[in-house]
């Protein structure tokens, strides 16, 4: 028993020791950097790929966006050309038709 005591001991032992501790140490931290090393950057691919699709959507709502306001323009000139349109343009409806004329466009027979 002495002998193993001595032997651990032993300056140069310890120092043995010390750098195989300190190698094993070192190579579990770098296993553990290199995993979310990995880690990180499959995140930050996920969130690339979101931003893309993110993207993709605000271009599309932009176009319909444009679409919708390009088809509001449209009614109200449609609407405006229904109003002011002389009274010898008027003629016979079928009274389906002149109720809902009536409801949207308001009064004038």
């Amino acid at each position: 028993m002495n002998a193993l005591l001595a032997l651990i001991l032993n300056p140069r032992v310890l120092g043995v020791l010390a750098v195989l501790a300190a190698v094993g140490f070192g190579w579990l931290h770098y296993t553990g950097l290199r995993t979310e090393l990995i880690e990180t950057r499959q995140e930050l691919a996920n969130a690339r790929e979101e931003a893309r699709q993110y993207k993709e959507g605000m271009a599309a709502l932009e176009e319909a966006y444009e679409q919708l306001s390009a088809s509001k323009t449209a009614a109200r000139e449609a609407e405006a050309a229904v109003r002011s349109a002389p009274d010898s343009d008027n003629g016979p409806v079928a009274p389906l038709l002149e109720d809902v004329r009536q409801r949207r466009f308001g009064g004038r027979p």
